[in-house]
């Protein structure tokens, strides 16, 4: 197990953290019970539910952190926590745990107590190593019988539990463990094979039944007669992972991918192969998918700066009738393929707003002839690969595209005005037989920044 805390403590926590230690009014058995039904809905993911609990428990608790841990094999894997620990990039690796820990865990459980644990074994526990404490404790997550998880409840200052406090614990632990142990039920009968068969078909050419459609749609938790939209996710990259660690770096980065897409979109249905992601995505009220674009622009930009992780989007139309299917998932299929050429680490890339660039893009990888324009491009790639933050054919690309203004062109690409200048004179100088600034060389360059660009993608 690898933990790394950066320098986080739990005072740090405790500030970040606007909603834990009002009046705790989650204290009172009918406000808890109001509470525990409100939120644990099992419409909602794993995830989401499991943040529900830690949200709550430290309401009840007044306690500085809650961590969630379900079990995977012999093994607790961190779920979730609240607050909200994404932002320090913690790397909180699994936890084996030895089979008389988990019998402990399980007895306590069944008899509504907390385990009592020797110092080895709390600290065998404790996937925070780096993060002092007063007191940690310990709960077994017990779904009638089954112990499916842990929650870790942390605290600044020694505390200890009342008889009260400890029941009303055990009472919103064991209804949301059923809850949870259900979604997961849920989902793993959702499985891939049974997502894949109904992909399949959904985006045929031709469809045996409609009707047969619709009855399998709703098995799997959707109703086609509301809108929908295809996505297409690829995880394209993930920083810092070393070639042995690769394949369980991008795994994890698809995890958690998939789970800030169930989170944000219950009911989403999703189908993964090669780290690529195929997904059925419902918009309820959303139909122009002006909320979508909003979410999927600040995801990504979140996951590529805050985790490190480069992610191409591709969205098709949105859907309402079962014909629109099988042209959304073409579209979402073309928009990441083309997007991923278009942008420089993570895009989101909507079908409707690629423009020319999805004419281009087939003539772009099948013709390899060239002309002076793709000419003058290729010398401007090579000149900004032998020298740094030169940016020339960027510099060139957004001149062009915003109608060779040089008080536009400086303000998207927060420069100063004279060191535009002086890049579009590096630029004339290198591309020596066309004058960038006669009008008709202007659509041509465009087109060959393009092709270039996508021919180079594509190899």
């Amino acid at each position: 197990m690898q933990t790394v805390s950066r320098g986080i403590t739990l005072d740090q926590l405790s500030r970040t953290q606007s909603t834990v230690n009002e009046a705790i009014s989650t204290r009172s058995p009918y406000i808890l019970l109001q509470k525990m039904l409100a939120t644990f809905s099992p419409a909602h993911s794993p995830t989401h539910l499991c943040r529900s609990l830690a949200q709550l428990a430290s309401e009840l608790l007044e306690c500085d952190l809650c961590l969630v841990l379900l079990a995977e094999g012999e093994q607790l894997a961190f779920e979730t926590s609240w607050p909200d620990l994404s932002a320090y990039r913690l790397d909180i690796g699994p936890i084996a745990i030895e089979r008389a820990v988990w019998k402990r865990l399980g007895s306590a459980g069944l008899s509504g107590a907390l385990p009592e644990l020797n110092v080895h074994q709390r600290e065998q526990l404790n996937p925070l190593q780096d993060i002092s404490y007063g007191s940690l404790l310990i709960v077994p997550l017990m779904a009638e019988a089954i112990c499916i998880g842990t929650l870790h409840c942390y605290f600044r200052k020694a505390r200890d539990l009342a008889q009260e406090e400890q029941t009303l614990l055990f009472t919103l632990t064991g209804h949301a463990s059923l809850v949870i142990q259900n979604r997961q039920l849920v989902e793993s009968s959702l499985s891939a094979k049974t997502i894949k068969a109904f992909f399949d078909e959904l985006f045929a050419e031709h469809h045996h039944s409609e009707q047969e459609l619709y009855e399998r749609a709703t098995a799997l938790g959707c109703n086609l007669a509301s809108p929908h939209v295809i996505l297409m996710l690829e995880v394209a990259q993930v920083q810092d992972a070393g070639e042995s660690d690769r394949a369980l770096a991008y795994r994890a980065a698809s995890r958690q991918v998939q789970q800030r897409l169930r989170e944000a979109y219950p009911g989403v249905l999703l189908f993964e192969q090669e780290y690529l992601i195929t997904c059925m995505l419902p918009l309820e009220k959303d139909v122009t998918a002006g909320r979508l674009k909003s979410w999927l622009d600040e995801t990504v930009r979140y996951l590529e700066q805050a985790q490190d992780i480069t992610l191409s989007v591709g969205v098709g139309k949105v859907c309402s009738a079962i014909a629109d299917y099988r042209t959304s998932f073409v579209e979402a299929k073309e928009a990441v393929k083309i997007g991923r050429c278009l942008h420089k680490g993570s895009s989101c890339t909507f079908f409707s707003e690629l423009g020319a660039a999805r004419y281009v893009y087939d003539f772009a990888l099948a013709n390899n002839l060239s002309d002076v324009y793709l000419e003058q491009v290729a010398i401007l790639d090579d000149y900004d690969q032998h020298h740094k933050r030169a940016e020339l054919l960027d510099t060139l690309e957004t001149y062009l595209a915003h109608g060779c203004c040089l008080k536009e062109t400086s303000e998207i690409l927060k420069v100063h005005r004279n060191t535009l200048v002086q890049r579009i004179e590096r630029i004339q100088s290198l591309c020596s037989t066309v004058n960038i600034s006669q009008s008709t060389n202007h659509f041509p360059l465009q087109a060959a920044i393009l092709v270039y660009r996508m021919r180079s993608c594509g190899k």
